[in-house]
């Protein structure tokens, strides 16, 4: 496993990211637009919307209780709206 430190001390793990990386890149231009096509529909679903944004309220939650940067916004309504726009472009 690989670990990139931080200045404040933090590692993340970057194995995870690493292993998709290499599996997107044999993966063909038709699998890949399937991926977003279908990730696209998952974004009008609310019940998957609901569950995405739960997901970022957690992972928000414990880096701030663990002293830690979030790195990302806490997602709300107008996010899904800006990834639905963006999908449709």
């Amino acid at each position: 496993m690989l670990e990139l430190c931080q200045t404040d001390g933090g590692c993340d793990d970057i194995s995870a990211p690493s292993a998709a990386f290499k599996a997107l890149a044999i993966r063909s231009d038709a699998q890949i637009v399937a991926f977003f096509g279908a990730f696209a529909g998952l974004l009008e679903d609310d019940a998957a919307w609901s569950g995405i944004t739960e997901a970022n309220a957690h992972d928000v939650a414990d880096a701030r209780a663990s002293g830690r940067s979030t790195g990302q916004p806490a997602l709300g309504s107008s996010a899904g709206d800006g990834m639905k726009r963006c999908t449709t472009a």
